[in-house]
């Protein structure tokens, strides 16, 4: 038993007809001397191979004797040249004839593959009887548009500004092109291709396509006068509570180009880290980064506190009752979000820390001595209902998450360039 064959095409022994055909439909291409580092020796070896192992018959009197069994002429077992093979395989056989993927009297056949990089490749040979025994077949390079490259600039915003809104003017300049100044490419006559033959042997003919390199397959010429650089304004608003890595999008706002239409102008936000306040992820919720700390007389007779919100105003922090140690809750005090599609607004949270005293101060019958704290008095302003804010237990997280995916860079990638405009951006909410 001789494994030669199987490992020639890569395949098993227990391959199938589809396996061993697809097997050598891609070594053959790679290996063909006549394409870019191709390998005669290498291509005439996976050519016997395939002629073994196509047929049934030879196949197993190869899995039963080895290539000793096996009587032909040609060079190859069976008596088929390499070339005939390959003109079968992507072709139509030999004229008149049939065979494999031929076609009896001439004709026409089209076959398909992957090429590199994913890119199909068309090979066609043409058979009739004016070419006498000589075929073409054609490998051609279709062109595609370039997707158009978007430009992605982080904004980076202080939480005051996010709660309250800004209002943030760029000044760019970009490339646009005078169309009526751009002229077709002499070197391939505007096709973006430029075509060769030659003869591959067997009487057959291959005629390549290959990008045009005057005009790097964009079948135009842009003359240097008919590019302009034009500056323009950009006027980003950004609305309050607006969240973090929320993107505005400016269509076709980048330079124009042949071959490749404008792409967007994309501004991600980015929050700049605060010193007193961290905003919770997924929420528009804020956290007080410090403990808040009060001493025992506090957190038994009631205190108040003063904080100063990210967007400037007080809050007044109220407990009338005894609290202890722990995270709390400032109900409606967090990111006020003012859009169009969500308005709400998220909580505060505070860390209170208890100053116990390591031992008692007097026994006079005062709270206040025996500790060795002083508390600042409350006021009946501040005792009656209705003043500051009450601390409350811990409540279920304000999650935005489904807000920001409709607003992020891979939601609104869709956005197809053109208008531009210059101003307002924004991003579509679904």
């Amino acid at each position: 038993m001789s494994d030669e064959y199987y490992n020639e095409l890569g395949v098993k022994r227990t391959a199938d007809e589809t396996e061993i055909k697809k097997a050598y439909r891609k070594l053959a291409m790679k290996y063909h001397p006549d394409r870019e580092g191709g390998d005669d020796e290498k291509f005439k070896k996976i050519g016997a191979a395939y002629d073994v192992l196509s047929d049934k018959d030879k196949r197993r009197i190869y899995d039963m004797h080895g290539k000793q069994g096996l009587e032909g002429g040609g060079g190859m077992p069976g008596g088929h040249s390499h070339e005939d093979i390959f003109a079968q395989m992507f072709g139509g056989g030999r004229p008149g004839g049939s065979g494999g993927f031929g076609m009896p009297g001439g004709g026409m056949f089209e076959h398909s593959m992957g090429g590199g990089g994913g890119m199909p490749s068309m090979f066609t040979q043409s058979m009739g009887g004016s070419m006498g025994g000589s075929g073409m077949f054609e490998q051609s390079i279709p062109m595609r548009e370039k997707e158009p490259e978007n430009i992605i600039k982080k904004i980076n915003i202080v939480l005051r500004d996010i709660c309250k809104g800004k209002r943030v003017s760029f000044k760019i300049t970009r490339i646009v092109l005078d169309k009526s100044m751009i002229v077709a490419c002499q070197g391939c006559r505007g096709a973006g291709v430029k075509k060769t033959t030659r003869q591959v042997g067997g009487g057959m003919f291959m005629q390549q396509q290959a990008v045009c390199s005057d005009c790097e397959g964009k079948g135009q010429m842009v003359p240097p006068t008919a590019s302009t650089p034009k500056p323009e304004i950009i006027n980003l608003e950004i609305y309050p509570g607006c969240p973090e890595n929320i993107v505005f999008v400016f269509p076709g706002m980048t330079d124009e180009r042949i071959g490749t239409p404008p792409g967007n102008l994309i501004f991600k936000i980015k929050y700049v880290d605060d010193a007193t306040y961290r905003v919770i992820d997924n929420t528009h919720d804020l956290e007080l980064k410090e403990p808040m700390k009060i001493n025992l007389h506090e957190s038994l007779v009631g205190f108040t506190k003063t904080l100063i919100h990210p967007d400037g105003t007080e809050i007044h922090v109220c407990s009338r009752l005894p609290v202890k140690p722990g995270r709390y809750c400032l109900a409606g005090r967090g990111i006020a979000i003012k859009h169009k599609s969500y308005n709400k607004i998220g909580d505060m949270y505070v860390v209170l820390e208890v100053d116990y005293p390591t031992k008692l101060k007097g026994t006079d019958g005062n709270l206040a001595t025996i500790l060795g704290q002083s508390a600042v008095k409350l006021t009946p302003a501040q005792c009656a209902d209705g003043y500051g804010i009450q601390l409350t237990h811990p409540r279920p997280a304000n999650d935005i998450s489904q807000f920001v995916l409709h607003q992020t860079t891979e939601a609104t990638k869709s956005i197809h360039p053109g208008g531009g405009g210059g101003s307002g951006g924004g991003c579509p909410v679904s």
